[in-house]
């Protein structure tokens, strides 16, 4: 981080210390609510929450009204989840004793049934209508309701599935082949074509449009190609066909929101944003105004507010904000309502706000409490689909015998939170925390560093400003941690990131780098560790470098065709990587001195076998773990330098590997990939809304 954006950091950790003093003093409720909030959520503590919640009631009730009615609230909520009948009592007082805060009682006789529930009043249907590994959160509904575009992982192609019949086609040709993929997709307002997100192999990606008239994959349209655009997600069609509204964000941090001809694929900038972007937008039926949502804040993931632009730049309206998660949803086939997602109740909910000219006309309305925040779009009748993410990637922790290859405790899961997207766990040196990276937000875009203390059991995020966070490894001190990535800027570089306070410092500028090729700090914290270069894709010209962090001076140690991702040895002496062979297949264990030296091949699979890039020491130094793959994922081999046959662990990873606690038993790992989307579509809830406006 520079010097600028630290000092700004400190002054909002100087804000936010004055405001919970000042919150202490005058709101004493306040505090005690979020703190019962926290166990609810955090610890998931919903009996010890609602004792806090009836202790904030019962002391603060008569003179802290709108704390305790917010108490009240999640009190009832608690219930709820707990399948308490106290629940709808403890809404009915809501409704009966605090009338005079009118959001919460609102809230109260939405959850009750009562005629302020668009949902209880009409002949609503939530039904689901796909699962799978293809159901994916970058894909997009077609105005009918009939079809889904969405990346076909596959083969690196975009996929077409019809919702009908059931049936897939692809409507790109072998992707993967080039080294090429696509990803998030706009269907048009009449069906017949589709936008999508190309990588095209050069390290950036560009906005193609494709026919979906043909049976058989027909010739892509290349619509937009910038060399300073490299990333962009095209999100709706105006209704004439003329434009595709897009996101793009630019090699220099920057990103924007704009409209891409469809005639002559020139870009009209409505506005720059920042580097996050939204999760969804999309135009009115007029094509007049575009919604969309923005963070409020660089550091936080999830706090979000929604906009409404003019598309001729007259006028911008602030529509939906509050202290949570409002996301965008979409409009109404009417254009009358906006419809957005929000957490203000604790749990996100759809919710609507009437719109007139791209301004808010009355206040925000619950329609459907529970409902995923990731919407792939609205059709023409009114129907709203959203996806929802079942299993997924998961940090666990387990104890083996390395001797005998055997494991002593089975695998328990070490997250508490976002359940299912969650990788790459490393131990602190000192064996008291655990740290991983948690994927956040639509398409898990945002990236937050979650410690768990072994000590107490709590897990803490660690809110960082980056745009991309590669996996995280812990530095000698046990107080900070080192990574590969990208600043809120978009700089690419080696970072040192506080532990307790989010707070970055470049390390080492490293322009056009890959994200995860894990940089690593000599046993002493003297030293750096790192690739320069897109080591990725083995460009010409990438080294492995040794950087003395005091004096910048740096060594080679060796170049492109070595390790991807070398793990130093706890006593700084070796490398250990996996090298591939001419097929880019990673076959072989290398050990590299540091000081120099030829490298010495210490393990190589048998034909048809392949290694995971990833591998680890163990902690007395006298071997590395790497994974094996397999049919169902990876399983962990343990590789002795003494020479003995190495001996396959009895547990089952992902490809990112596995780091050993330093007491030499204990292993954290990504579980192996189960992520399944569920498509579920919303139905008849416009009619019953239209009919209390």
């Amino acid at each position: 981080m520079t010097r600028r954006l630290f000092a700004v950091f400190l002054a909002v950790l100087a804000v936010v210390a004055m405001g919970l003093v000042r919150a202490q003093t005058s709101d004493p409720a306040a505090v005690l609510l979020e703190a019962a909030k926290q166990k609810a959520t955090l610890e998931g503590d919903l009996p010890g929450a609602i004792k806090q919640y009836q202790a904030i009631v019962s002391t603060y009730g008569a003179t802290h009204r709108v704390s305790a009615a917010q108490a009240l609230l999640a009190m009832a909520e608690a219930y709820e989840r707990l399948g308490d009948p106290e629940a709808r009592v403890t809404y009915e007082r809501l409704v009966r004793e605090y009338a005079d805060q009118q959001t919460g009682v609102a809230l109260a006789r939405a959850r009750l049934g009562t005629r302020e529930a668009p949902m209880a009043a009409s002949s609503a249907v939530h039904r689901k209508v796909w699962s799978g590994p293809e159901v994916y959160g970058e894909s997009h509904v077609s105005p009918d309701g009939r079809f889904v575009s969405y990346p076909a992982w596959e083969t690196g192609d975009l996929g077409w599935h019809d919702l009908t019949t059931g049936q897939d086609r692809l409507l790109t040709n072998n992707g993967y082949a080039r080294g090429e993929y696509a990803q998030g997709s706009a269907i048009s307002r009449d069906g017949r074509q589709v936008a999508y997100a190309w990588y095209n192999g050069t390290d950036r990606y560009e906005l193609r449009v494709v026919s979906t008239q043909s049976t058989s994959p027909s010739q892509p349209r290349r619509l937009y190609d910038n060399e300073d655009v490299d990333f962009l997600i095209p999100f709706d069609w105006s209704p004439n066909g003329t434009s595709v509204a897009t996101w793009l964000s630019r090699k220099d941090g920057t990103s924007q929101i704009g409209l891409v001809s469809t005639a002559d694929g020139s870009l009209q900038v409505l506005k720059s944003v920042g580097w996050r972007g939204p999760s969804r937008m999309s135009l009115s039926p007029d094509g007049r105004h575009l919604g969309f949502d923005l963070p409020t804040s660089d550091v936080d993931t999830n706090e979000r507010d929604v906009f409404a632009l003019a598309v001729d730049g007259s006028r911008e309206s602030h529509v939906v904000a509050s202290p949570g998660q409002d996301r965008f949803m979409g409009w109404s086939p009417d254009g009358r309502t906006l419809l957005f997602a929000s957490d203000r109740t604790g749990a996100l909910g759809l919710w609507s706000v009437s719109i007139r000219d791209g301004h808010a006309q009355d206040a925000p309305r619950l329609i459907k409490a529970d409902i995923p925040a990731e919407t792939i779009g609205i059709t023409t009748s009114g129907a709203l689909y959203t996806i929802a993410m079942i299993g997924g990637i998961d940090v666990q922790v387990a104890s083996m015998d390395f001797s005998a290859g055997a494991m002593v405790t089975p695998p328990k899961s070490a997250v508490q939170s976002f359940v299912g997207f969650n990788r790459g766990p490393d131990w602190s040196p000192d064996g008291k925390s655990i740290a991983y990276i948690s994927m956040r937000g639509v398409g898990g875009r945002d990236r937050v560093i979650v410690v768990r203390s072994l000590e107490t059991g709590r897990s803490r995020d660690v809110a960082v400003a980056m745009s991309y966070a590669g996996l995280v490894r812990w530095a000698p001190d046990s107080r900070s941690f080192v990574l590969k990535g990208s600043d809120a800027k978009g700089r690419e570089g080696v970072f040192q990131i506080d532990a307790q306070s989010g707070a970055l410092t470049e390390l080492v500028r490293i322009p056009g780098s890959s994200g995860n090729s894990l940089p690593a700090m000599s046993p002493d914290g003297t030293k750096l560790y790192f690739w320069t270069g897109n080591v990725l894709r083995g460009t010409p010209g990438s080294r492995f470098l040794e950087r003395d962090l005091a004096s910048g001076h740096e060594r080679e140690l060796f170049g492109a065709g070595g390790p991807l991702y070398p793990d130093l040895s706890p006593d700084g002496r070796q490398l250990a990587g996996v090298i591939a062979d001419d097929k880019r297949t990673p076959v072989a264990v290398v050990l590299i001195p540091v000081a120099g030296g030829e490298a010495k091949e210490l393990f190589r699979v048998r034909d048809g076998e392949a290694l995971s890039s990833y591998i680890a020491w163990t902690p007395d130094g006298r071997g590395v773990v790497v994974p094996v793959r397999g049919e169902g994922g990876f399983a962990p081999l343990f590789v002795p330098l003494s020479g003995e046959t190495p001996r396959k662990l009895d547990l089952e990873t992902s490809g990112t590997g596995l780091r050993i606690h330093p007491d030499g038993r204990q292993v954290a790992f990504t579980s192996p990939d189960s992520r399944e989307g569920e498509l579920w579509v919303l139905e008849n809830f416009l009619p019953a809304l239209t009919a209390t406006q």
